[in-house]
């Protein structure tokens, strides 16, 4: 750009000198020569037209060139710039598309450590409680069969210390009778009585038939109520009645 700059003043340059001179030797011939002395011919004229159009047409010819020379040089100037703003925007949506791929990692990884924490918690929690189920059934299972054999001891002691004689008579006749009402139901009392014929409603019926005091029907009632669901248990309540019944 400077250089067309620089032309162009060059040209003006020229182009004023060339008035300047020109008008000035023009006058000067006029105030100088006679009329009569006017005899330049006609090729001294058309010399220096010739050399004026000359120079004239080598200014613009330059002024052409530096011309084309600054357009060539801003085309390239700015293929450069549009250059750079391509690998600039490359480079920025290089940028964006990593930053957007790493906030996206680091999302997954944290919802994935967050689900697993989730399930490790629930597991532990789901462990806890069954193993806080299975200790609190295993002491109502414990009380309960303490409780029974409590109570059956205390009803046995009981009867024992009442009449000895009496509860044998009536253990007899209860035996008795508990035989006539499993016979009745087409079974023996130690059918009903035996773990693999289980039947609470036919049982606490044969106790409730049998001559034995009030408070050791509900202690013996009890206890195989308590122990009807865990067969260990049951087996030791059963034997505790057909004892009681003296079978």
């Amino acid at each position: 750009m400077k250089n067309l700059i620089w032309v162009v003043v060059a040209a003006a340059v020229a182009v004023g000198a060339f008035v300047l001179f020109g008008s000035g030797s023009k006058e000067e011939a006029t105030e100088v020569t006679p009329a009569s002395e006017i005899t330049a011919p006609a090729e001294v004229v058309e010399e220096k037209v010739e050399d004026v159009a000359e120079e004239a047409g080598n200014a613009l010819e330059n002024l052409k060139d530096a011309a084309e020379e600054a357009v060539e040089e801003a085309k390239d100037a700015a293929e450069n710039a549009v250059e750079e703003a391509k690998d600039a925007a490359e480079e920025a949506v290089n940028d964006a598309v990593e930053a957007a791929t790493d906030a996206a990692t680091g999302a997954a990884d944290a919802a994935t450590e967050a689900a697993g924490d989730a399930v490790d918690g629930a597991t532990e929690m789901a462990k806890d409680a069954a193993d806080a189920a299975t200790e609190t059934a295993g002491d109502a299972v414990e009380a309960a069969t303490d409780a029974a054999e409590t109570a059956t001891e205390a009803a046995t002691e009981a009867a024992t210390e009442a009449a000895t004689e009496t509860a044998t008579e009536a253990a007899t006749e209860t035996a008795a009778e508990a035989t006539e009402a499993a016979a009745d139901a087409g079974m023996s009392a130690l059918d009903l009585l035996n773990p693999e014929n289980f039947s609470m409603d036919k049982v606490g019926e044969l106790i409730e038939g049998s001559d034995l005091g009030a408070l050791q029907k509900v202690a013996l009632t009890e206890a195989v109520k308590s122990a009807q669901d865990n067969p260990e248990l049951l087996k030791a309540a059963l034997e505790q009645v057909k004892q009681a019944l003296g079978l």
